[in-house]
């Protein structure tokens, strides 16, 4: 069972602080049970000097913003307290100046399988 409030306050403790937590069902791929949602900035990693050329690229376009949805794109400290409590990292959308990213529980069909394998 994750601690949601303690990896919310980890979060908070990153200078995170706007995550909040909800659950259910989404038409987002990734994101359904139950995760902690927030937006923050591009900055680092989520800007486009760390990306792949074609993004860069498309990125710098005048008429939207691209960026990958790949989690290796999400800042590490983000990453790394997701990895602490076994969630998922989703990157949900993302404008010029921010990214909305989610924390959600591990894909609840492999949670299946494994308790199938116990």
């Amino acid at each position: 069972m994750v601690e949601w409030k303690q990896v919310e306050l980890d979060l908070a403790e990153e200078g995170y602080s706007d995550f909040e937590f909800d659950r259910g069902e989404t038409a987002v791929p990734g994101v359904s049970g139950s995760w902690l949602v927030g937006r923050i900035k591009r900055e680092g990693r989520l800007k486009r000097e760390n990306h792949p050329f074609r993004w860069k690229v498309l990125d710098s376009l005048p008429f939207g913003t691209t960026l990958p949805t790949d989690p290796e794109y999400a800042p590490d400290s983000v990453r790394q307290i997701a990895e602490k409590y076994g969630l998922d990292v989703v990157i949900i959308s993302g404008g010029r100046d921010w990214v909305r990213i989610a924390l959600v529980e591990a894909d609840s069909e492999e949670k299946r399988q494994l308790g199938r394998n116990l």
